[in-house]
């Protein structure tokens, strides 16, 4: 069953009855990568009272004149031997099997039209055409010249194009629909069928929203998380996990673009309020050129409206944060927390960056790392001072931002600091910024109880 998409069937239904009424026609089928554009194309091949004829551009043979069309009308081909002998021979000889002088395109496209034509004397032809992207583009270009004379043929032709990657396909004269995100409640209707009766609806809401409501991003993020997080217990990760074909679409996307403008698309990503300033200064400070978020490079990718940048589909958000390393992702998150240093109203987004910015075990474990252990006896031993110090620099602060609100000098702040670091038994901020995140009992006033205490 295909959920949302009762307008698109609608249409297809009508094309494929108007053809069985012996007036034919074409469609294109547009929209990004896991839309839904297969889908219906293979629900309108169902039909059994039409001849099927199918095809999908390769990008291995998408520089192989007719390659596609061979594709598409090799198992009809023996309808040529009743076509006036121009035609076929032009058929023929476009395919390779016979011998002769490369022959001209349009001669090609009239014999394509004249044997759909020979076929559809007994029933109705359906040409299915996948991936018209990749198609070569000689055989667009022939079937493009049969779309738009099929009005007194019952043959119809369902074109589907996937939009930003291969070439550009002309399709001027044919009809077409633009497929676009499932709306909330087809996204939610999808995800039941998927997950079952536990999918808590703001569960189902956030990821319809972080998709876009693309059929196949919905139901591999929902494939991707815990039952714990489907039912709303965990919270979800940050940015849509992505994974299979639909990653490595989007991802391979992102990797065709220069370094730079990697690097900018993962601030952009990282930074996930749209604030282009701040975007801006974190550009400079790793040395890119804040000027390319508005080029042409990223125009495809980036829409910039004032003072906001946002990526024209949330999955690309997803796979530019993916696309990149994880100390790719801790230096754009550490250039955000100084971008925001100023910013007196934005500090705990600082400071999330901040947390952000630290390697966390796994990566630690990556690189051969290991976090250090503290004895929690230790814990006693923090002052009242020592303990100030440590919150607020856990939460972002710099030595002279926690001096000023503690009337401090820095070279105190720094005295502290130390302290709290050999009574914790780390040696780095960003160390004490993951106890803060984790609600350590490092950071806990004396006598306060811990969770586990009162469970």
């Amino acid at each position: 069953m295909l959920y949302g998409r009762g307008g698109e069937q609608a249409a297809i239904a009508r094309l494929l009855q108007s053809t069985r009424a012996g007036v034919g026609g074409a469609l294109v089928l547009r929209g990004e990568p896991g839309i839904g554009k297969s889908a219906l194309l293979g629900l309108a091949a169902a039909a059994d009272d039409f001849s099927v004829l199918r095809a999908a551009g390769v990008e291995a043979e998408s520089g192989l004149a007719y390659a596609t069309l061979h594709q598409l009308l090799h198992t009809v081909l023996d309808g040529a031997g009743r076509l006036p002998a121009a035609q076929a021979d032009a058929l023929w000889a476009a395919f390779g099997l016979r011998e002769a002088d490369v022959p001209g395109r349009f001669l090609v496209a009239v014999a394509v039209l004249a044997l759909l034509s020979e076929v559809a004397t007994d029933r109705p032809v359906l040409c299915v055409v996948d991936d018209a992207q990749l198609a070569d583009g000689p055989s667009m270009e022939a079937l493009a010249f049969v779309a738009r004379r099929l009005e007194v043929d019952p043959v119809a032709l369902l074109v589907a194009v996937r939009e930003g990657e291969g070439r550009e396909v002309d399709t001027t004269g044919m009809p077409e629909l633009r497929l676009s995100g499932l709306d909330p409640p087809s996204s939610a209707a999808l995800l039941q069928e998927r997950c079952g009766a536990s999918l808590a609806p703001a569960v189902a809401d956030t990821l319809a929203r972080s998709t876009g409501g693309n059929p196949l991003a919905l139901i591999e993020a929902a494939d991707s998380l815990t039952g714990r997080q489907l039912a709303g217990r965990d919270p979800l990760p940050e940015s849509v996990p992505l994974a299979g074909a639909l990653e490595a679409l989007y991802v391979e996307r992102i990797r065709h673009r220069s370094p730079e403008a990697q690097a900018l698309l993962l601030l952009v990503a990282a930074e996930g309020s749209g604030y282009l300033g701040v975007v801006g200064r974190a550009a400079s400070l790793l040395g890119a050129d804040p000027w390319l978020l508005g080029s042409a490079e990223l125009d495809d990718l980036l829409v910039i409206d004032g003072p906001a940048v946002a990526f024209r589909h949330p999955l690309v958000r997803s796979a530019a944060y993916q696309a990149a390393s994880p100390s790719a992702r801790r230096a754009a998150h550490l250039a955000l927390a100084d971008a925001l240093r100023a910013e007196v109203a934005e500090a705990d987004r600082r400071a999330w960056h901040l947390a952000q910015a630290s390697a966390g075990p796994d990566e630690l474990r990556a690189t051969g790392e290991s976090a250090r252990r503290r004895d929690p006896t230790a814990l006693d031993q923090l002052t009242p001072q020592e303990l100030q110090v440590a919150r607020l620099v856990g939460q972002g602060a710099t030595n002279h931002e926690a001096a000023a609100q503690l009337f401090l000098s820095p070279r105190t702040i720094d005295y502290h600091l130390r302290k709290v670091f050999r009574k914790a038994n780390i040696s780095s901020r960003s160390e004490l910024i993951r106890l803060v995140y984790a609600g350590d009992p490092l950071l806990k006033p004396p006598g306060a109880e811990s969770p586990s205490a009162s469970s």
